[in-house]
């Protein structure tokens, strides 16, 4: 099952600007969870991960396998910002049963 949530942010912004400069895990749960998050938009049309634009930031908290901070790519599919540089499928369904995505920057808000 995968729960879709947003939480715009301003690192989420910066992530997409420049990915290079968070390549580390620690490095980005910091900014995150120093920052006040902006009001998330309740007009949002998108509940599935495959409806988000290329460019999108987001969190991906896997129950039993971790937290990874991704960003979809021209391909469709969603890759790790920082080491290994994982994909996973469009859907990310392959990742675990319970996924929580949280978008923390959508390029079309």
């Amino acid at each position: 099952m995968i729960i879709v949530s947003e939480r715009p942010t301003i690192i989420g912004k910066l992530i997409h600007l420049n990915p290079q400069s968070y390549q580390s895990p620690r490095r980005i749960r910091e900014a995150l969870d120093q920052e006040r998050p902006i009001e998330p938009n309740d007009h949002s049309k998108f509940t599935k991960p495959q409806g988000y634009p290329i460019g999108t930031v987001a969190v991906l908290n896997s129950i039993g396998n971790g937290t990874y901070y991704v960003m979809k790519r021209d391909n469709g599919y969603w890759q790790q910002i920082t080491p290994p540089f994982q994909s996973f499928a469009e859907d990310i369904d392959g990742v675990d049963t319970t996924v929580l995505l949280t978008v923390i920057y959508n390029p079309h808000d």
